[in-house]
């Protein structure tokens, strides 16, 4: 980045969150690519390495291994980043559909299709949403883990599931479940959507905590 260079780089799904590069996507310098088809991306590698992977990751009869978490992040100009979202549901009238989280002022949109055409104000949405990012039609404001507020500010001891900065959601909203179910159709691997780091929420928990969010505001 610092001379200005070109790039195309495979990296893992989950690094769009790492301190050293959100910023960079929030500053409109780096972006993901077209990734890899279904996700399905397969590296050759030496045999002696073979030995590291799990089966069923690795194929002995090809020598590739298998990962789905992988994409292309680029400062290169692609076509797909200048392509509009298509929005068609909307936020008033169906307000119960996008609850506020309890940590930021912000309300919760499970998936990508959901994004209300009619609501200008700071949502949170899948990391999934990076792949569709258009920058002229949406800002990107931050992410839940530099923004959200500590919940041992606002609620007592055991009414949530401690762990790092993240966004809540009231377990009595009926969104909490229905973002599970939704998240699981729309990406059917191990990266689910509301969920606590010790699975579901215990009965005397009050607010869900969510996995990384990425905020963002339509543009006017």
């Amino acid at each position: 980045m610092e001379y200005g260079k070109k790039f195309l780089i495979i990296g893992s799904k989950n690094a769009v969150t790492y301190k050293e590069i959100f910023p960079l996507i929030k500053e409109d310098k780096l972006w993901l690519g077209y990734g890899f088809r279904k996700d399905d991306a397969y590296f050759r590698i030496p045999l002696e390495r073979a030995a590291g992977y799990a089966p069923g990751v690795y194929n002995p009869t090809t020598g590739l291994v298998h990962f789905r978490n992988c994409t292309w992040y680029t400062n290169l100009d692609i076509q797909k980043r200048h392509e509009e979202l298509t929005l068609f549901k909307r936020y008033y009238g169906n307000e119960e559909e996008y609850p506020h989280y309890a940590n930021y002022d912000a309300i919760e949109v499970s998936k990508v299709s959901d994004i209300p055409c009619d609501y200008y104000e700071e949502i949170g949405v899948p990391i999934t949403y990076l792949d569709k990012h258009n920058p002229d039609q949406f800002e990107i404001i931050g992410a839940s883990r530099w923004l959200g507020k500590p919940m041992s500010e606002i609620a007592p001891k055991g009414t949530y599931v401690a762990g790092g900065v993240r966004f809540y959601l009231p377990v009595e909203s009926s969104q909490t479940v229905n973002v599970e179910r939704e998240r699981e159709r729309e990406r059917g691997d191990r990266r689910s959507t509301v969920a606590s780091t010790t699975g579901s929420p215990s009965s005397a928990a009050r607010y869900s905590r969510l996995y990384d969010r990425i905020v963002i505001k339509r543009k006017m």
